[in-house]
């Protein structure tokens, strides 16, 4: 049983925030929850929401752990980070095989007016992308390799579709990475993106093509980011007695 956690900071302005926060890889097209042991991970499937509940996509059955302290948003990466994926390949010796998405949800209420303001946060490690040749994998990890490179493929086309003319289709279903992302690659959301990339000689080719990507990433804009505000929130029955 997981036991939970609210944080409550209440500023000038009577607004109480709770925080929770979710970690789960996408390997090979299956998305998994690292929060759990793997004997009890169920398949998990990515939701669209209805307008009625704020849109955007959503996990359910996805662990949220509630957080507290600087102490237990450490313990939840450090366990995230422990059940991911990862192998050795010529090119790495720990060489991460999923896509992994730390994801922090941030809710306040004002108790004075009942408004309710809301906001999400992804930080996403993506798996970098090979060159079978290169790395030397075959069997599993060959299938690993192909798929990761199938997702940055597909993430590329969305930056593309981004950077295009205004009402250019998006193929965000494409993948789930891109799927799962659409939130923060789109509406009033905002993304910032950093290259890992090698000083290595031998490194040249991936380098350049890292740059590159990043190039056309920087071309794209979202436009001016909005506060989430949703409507009164309904109050305790103690408060209405």
């Amino acid at each position: 049983m997981v036991t939970r956690w609210r944080l409550r900071i209440r500023n000038k302005g009577s607004i109480d925030y709770s925080i929770k926060m979710a970690f789960l890889e996408i390997y090979c097209e299956v998305i998994n929850d690292l929060l759990i042991s793997h004997d009890k991970r169920t398949k998990l499937e990515i939701k669209q929401r209805s307008k009625g509940e704020g849109g955007g996509v959503h996990i359910p059955g996805l662990t949220q752990q509630d957080v507290t302290s600087v102490a237990d948003v450490m313990k939840v990466m450090e366990l995230g980070t422990k059940n991911r994926a990862a192998s050795a390949t010529k090119m790495n010796a720990e060489s991460s095989r999923s896509h992994c998405v730390l994801a922090v949800e941030v809710h306040g209420e004002n108790q004075n007016t009942g408004e309710t303001v809301y906001g999400k946060l992804n930080m996403i490690d993506l798996a970098g992308s090979e060159k079978l040749k290169r790395s030397g994998v075959s069997g599993q990890a060959q299938k690993e390799a192909i798929s990761i490179n199938a997702s940055l493929s597909a993430l590329g086309d969305v930056i593309a579709g981004l950077g295009g003319p205004k009402g250019n289709h998006v193929p965000f279903r494409n993948s789930k990475l891109t799927h799962l992302l659409s939130d923060s690659l789109s509406g009033q959301s905002k993304c910032l993106m950093f290259l890992n990339i090698s000083p290595a000689s031998s490194n040249h080719a991936e380098t350049t093509n890292s740059l590159l990507f990043g190039q056309r990433c920087r071309k794209v804009e979202l436009g001016q980011a909005k506060k989430n505000k949703g409507g009164k929130a309904k109050k305790k029955a103690a408060e209405l007695d």
